[in-house]
């Protein structure tokens, strides 16, 4: 960001926490000791600076604490090698924030909110650990399935042709295969739907391309990586924003996820994927957010 810090960025500090092998970095916003706090997650490929940091000021001015932290493998977090999506890690990293604002809050209420593929990740986590307070999911990655139907054939089995020169590369300890995370369509990239470029720039203005990919592997686990099979058991309040016009996660299954969900709750905006982090799609759905918020944790 430029221009003059808000409150807000005054206040927050950067913080690190084990998980794994190694260290996520983390930006900590404290509040007071009993307030809720908020941990956020970016979706596939993303880092804190990448539409996630709005969010984060919006919830740490209305009071609660706040963590937003980097995945292993990117941004300022340890391991090797970069811009490696994996699934199990990335659960773990959830885990490992959790773990970390439970010792430094002890007996302040847990929310998770994921956005995109970290929507699903937080999906997961919160059935998993029932001492969850709440649940936020955007635009959330729900259904491998559907997300594979959703894509032509030819360019999944590019994909998936990549994904495997890459495991070969990585087996003979040679430089990984490394893809865009956007690209236009019909283009070599891991989301190449119409607008998928301007809205992803539109997260990231100046970012560094070297930074906006992953490794080819990391899609071969998309197609049977299936959040919604979890949403049973999630035992706390959860609020699912989703995407009318999403082309990149279906708003379908996303939907009968929120339905599965025994305290599930959904909202549904005329927008697409990336429509959500910025102007008016952001300024609605964090509306919606705190809305949820104040009236799980009785601070309207």
């Amino acid at each position: 960001m430029t221009g003059m810090a808000s409150p807000s960025q005054n206040l927050r500090t950067e913080v690190r926490f084990p998980s794994g092998d190694g260290e996520c970095a983390a930006w900590w916003y404290p509040s007071a000791d009993a307030a809720p706090v908020v941990i956020l997650g970016h979706g596939l490929g993303g880092v804190r600076d990448g539409g996630l940091e709005p969010f984060a000021e919006r919830l740490a001015a209305a009071g609660y604490g706040v963590v937003v932290f980097d995945y292993r493998h990117f941004g300022e977090s340890t391991g090797e090698p970069r811009q490696f999506v994996s699934i199990r890690r990335q659960h773990e990293d959830w885990a490992s924030a959790v773990r970390w604002v439970r010792a430094e809050r002890p007996g302040a209420p847990v929310v998770l909110h994921g956005t995109s593929y970290g929507g699903g990740h937080a999906i997961t986590t919160a059935a998993r650990d029932h001492s969850i307070a709440a649940l936020i999911a955007q635009i959330p990655f729900t259904d491998g399935i559907a997300a594979s139907r959703a894509t032509s054939l030819p360019h999944s089995l590019k994909m998936t042709a990549l994904g495997l020169t890459d495991l070969a590369r990585a087996a003979t300890n040679r430089a990984r295969r490394c893809i865009p995370i956007v690209g236009p369509p019909g283009s070599t990239a891991a989301i190449t739907s119409p607008g998928a470029v301007e809205g992803y720039r539109a997260m990231f203005p100046g970012s560094d391309p070297a930074q906006d990919m992953v490794t080819a592997s990391s899609l071969l686990e998309l197609p049977t990586y299936r959040p919604i099979r979890d949403a049973g058991r999630i035992a706390c309040p959860a609020l699912l924003c989703v995407a009318a016009n999403d082309t990149v996660t279906p708003p379908a299954p996303a939907i009968q996820t929120a339905a599965r969900i025994p305290q599930g709750e959904i909202r549904t905006y005329p927008m697409d994927h990336f429509d959500i982090y910025v102007g008016e799609g952001f300024e609605r759905a964090v509306a919606d957010q705190l809305e949820f918020l104040g009236r799980v944790f009785g601070r309207t």
